[in-house]
């Protein structure tokens, strides 16, 4: 028995589709995110897997799969950006740490290979298409920055872990500050200067 993730794997992409997609891929007025999410299909129609297109294009495995299950879904209106309606969401304190995580990395890490610096614009466009269940405007992105006096725009380098399970021990650290169980007490040790933890 063949699993749904094998058949969405293998991504269709019919003729009028592939049209569409080098058209917006070749045209200068296409929007960079737009360009990007293109690219991601037509590399995968042509037998790459999404580990492959990931490398191929610098961004995230995760980023890849999401626009290869959306245009799975929707084909490419699944591409667009989802409409944003009602009141302003309040988000979590993990989703802004995820935020800044974005923020403290390179653009190119993210499919922004011709920036430099961080912008709101691209900023809130990696989000969005980053952390999973966020919709956050651009005045939301520059709200956590400055609540965290981030200017990213004005760094040239930033020291950022490696560590491929570094954003799941964030959030789990996070989360055990937010949500302390009851009758339980938390204690938090950093070293500083001259003051190191010989012991545990």
């Amino acid at each position: 028995m063949v699993s749904m993730r094998k058949l969405i794997d293998k991504i269709r992409v019919n003729r009028n589709q592939r049209e569409k997609l080098i058209k917006i891929v070749r045209t200068q007025k296409s929007e960079q995110r737009e360009v990007l999410r293109a690219r991601i299909i037509l590399l995968l129609w042509e037998g790459n897997d999404e580990s492959e297109v990931a490398e191929q294009l610098s961004i995230n495995v995760k980023t890849a799969r999401k626009w290869r299950d959306r245009f799975h879904v929707k084909g490419i209106k699944g591409l667009k950006d989802s409409p944003r309606p009602g009141p302003p969401t309040t988000f979590t304190a993990i989703q802004r740490c995820e935020i800044i995580a974005i923020a403290c990395d390179s653009p190119s890490n993210y499919g922004y290979g011709t920036h430099i610096h961080w912008n709101s614009k691209i900023l809130t466009e990696a989000a969005n298409e980053n952390i999973e269940g966020i919709s956050i405007s651009e005045s939301s992105v520059r709200r956590t920055l400055e609540m965290n006096d981030l200017k990213p725009h004005k760094f040239r380098m930033w020291l950022h872990s490696k560590d491929p399970e570094f954003t799941e021990r964030v959030n789990e650290i996070v989360d055990l500050y937010v949500s302390t169980p009851n009758n339980e007490v938390v204690i938090c040790v950093d070293e500083k200067t001259g003051m190191q933890a010989t012991e545990m």
